[in-house]
């Protein structure tokens, strides 16, 4: 009927099946939560049952306390405000800010940057997280090396005092040298002249 005692016998769970209620609460009838799933009301607050903590929308639509459920680790945010041991949950990023110490991995996620904001190392090589940089400005320590962002090559003076590797900066193309040695394609930039 309730196994034993209201609470369940010996402190652990009656051998073959759990007490309903709460299933025990110590540890979920066995080390690994009973029959590979949780215990119908409650997690196991261990780990929660680790295949897909309890339900397949994470417990309480807030993860298992100790740790993520790995599907996407409870899409809400993430378990707690700031992702997951300040690592993103594996398969996807947090989509605030995608855990901002380096965008879930060491290469944006997806080869494209996280949705509101880049990763400040470079951006995400491949386009900046854009097709136009990042607010209409480059990322912080590098160019976007298609065109470098044109609206003013990066900074008001062009990028490392050197033009941007395609294309020059179109206001004065780079006063030192424009762009390189020899003037911008055999010919002078278009306001001024080398």
């Amino acid at each position: 009927s309730h196994c034993c005692w209201s609470y369940c016998f010996w402190s652990q769970c009656c051998w073959s099946h759990c007490c309903w209620s709460y299933c025990c609460w110590s540890h979920c009838c066995w080390s690994y939560c009973f029959w590979s799933q949780c215990c119908w009301s409650h997690c196991c607050w261990s780990y929660c049952c680790w295949s897909h903590c309890c339900w397949s929308y994470c417990f309480w639509s807030q993860c298992c306390w100790s740790h993520c459920c790995w599907s996407y680790c409870c899409w809400s945010h993430c378990c707690w405000s700031y992702c997951f041991w300040s690592q993103c949950c594996w398969s996807h990023c947090c989509w605030s800010y995608c855990c901002w110490s380096h965008c879930c991995w060491s290469y944006c996620f997806w080869s494209q940057c996280c949705w509101s904001h880049c990763c400040w190392s470079y951006c995400c090589w491949s386009h900046c997280c854009w097709s136009y940089c990042f607010w209409s400005q480059c990322c912080w320590s590098h160019c976007c090396w298609s065109y470098c962002c044109w609206s003013h090559c990066c900074w008001s003076y062009c990028f490392w005092s050197q033009c941007c590797w395609s294309h020059c900066c179109w206001s004065y193309c780079c006063w030192s040298h424009c762009c390189w040695s020899y003037c911008f394609w055999s010919q002078c930039c278009w306001s001024h002249c080398c």
